[in-house]
């Protein structure tokens, strides 16, 4: 959540699930949750309209090569 209403979201998209790039020049970046394209990240959009964070994150799962067992 944000610390305080002037900062913005601290909501980071490129870590989410549900957030892909599009391959569109004008809109490069979207949400599967929200269904939306953006030229921001959509947390941004997401903030600037309602003034809360997204409630549509979900982390990714992350691996790492050497965590890995055989």
């Amino acid at each position: 959540m944000a610390a305080d209403k002037n900062e913005g979201t601290l909501v980071n998209c490129f870590f989410c699930e549900r957030f892909h790039i599009t391959g569109e020049a004008e809109h490069p970046y979207g949400c599967s949750a929200m269904g939306f394209k953006s030229h921001r990240m959509p947390a941004v959009d997401v903030y600037n309209k309602t003034q809360m964070d997204c409630a549509h994150f979900v982390r990714k799962k992350i691996s790492h090569p050497h965590d890995h067992h055989h």
